[in-house]
């Protein structure tokens, strides 16, 4: 999925299923949905800062990064 969106929330996490060292980022869409996905650690965007996606990278002003993982609803139940 492809997407833009402002970052609500960074923080240290763990990729599902792999327990690789992540970045969780919390975006809110335009349309009032909010998401998450994970990106490599120490690739952090700043809080606020718009961003954009697509099916394997993610970018905001300065940055471009591989995404770990698909969006996620983040009030959806663990598996």
């Amino acid at each position: 999925m492809s997407g833009t969106g402002r970052v609500v929330h960074v923080d240290p996490g763990t990729v599902p299923n792999t327990n690789e060292a992540a970045q969780r980022v919390l975006v809110d869409r335009p349309n009032g949905d909010r998401l998450l996905f994970f990106i490599p650690a120490g690739a952090a965007p700043p809080e606020g800062a718009a961003i954009t996606w697509g099916p394997h990278h993610a970018s905001w002003p300065g940055r471009r990064v591989r995404k770990l993982t698909n969006e996620i609803d983040p009030d959806a139940p663990l598996r």
